[in-house]
């Protein structure tokens, strides 16, 4: 799934540049989807729907994002917690963040040796 179709021309820059710095820094190419979302999360206004379903093809992502929301909302159980609530309970500032972590991290882990 791409969601680039949604941005802006200036968004779509940025995602280019994103990747082209990336790579740059000798790291592999991250995914389609994985640029998409850390796009996505640093435009102004976020899709949540979008963040979501992008979201929903990073399982191990999804489990990190699940399990910060319901830290935070220490009354419900994780399995309790939809995506779109977590969302929006993590913020995309925070959401970001652990994005880029987690893409870098993918990233290394995929380097050869």
């Amino acid at each position: 799934m791409n969601h680039t179709d949604q941005l802006d021309p200036s968004m779509c820059e940025f995602r280019r540049s994103i990747s082209i710095s990336i790579e740059a820094h000798g790291f592999r190419k991250l995914p389609n989807h994985i640029l998409d979302l850390i796009v996505l999360l640093a435009s102004p206004t976020i899709d949540v729907r979008s963040v979501g379903e992008i979201l929903l093809f990073e399982p191990l992502l999804l489990s990190q994002v699940i399990c910060l929301a319901s830290s935070i909302r220490s009354d419900q159980d994780p399995s309790m917690i939809r995506i779109d609530e977590a969302i929006v309970l993590l913020g995309s500032e925070f959401l970001h963040s652990l994005v880029l972590s987690f893409a870098m991290m993918e990233s290394i882990q995929r380097q050869p040796l």
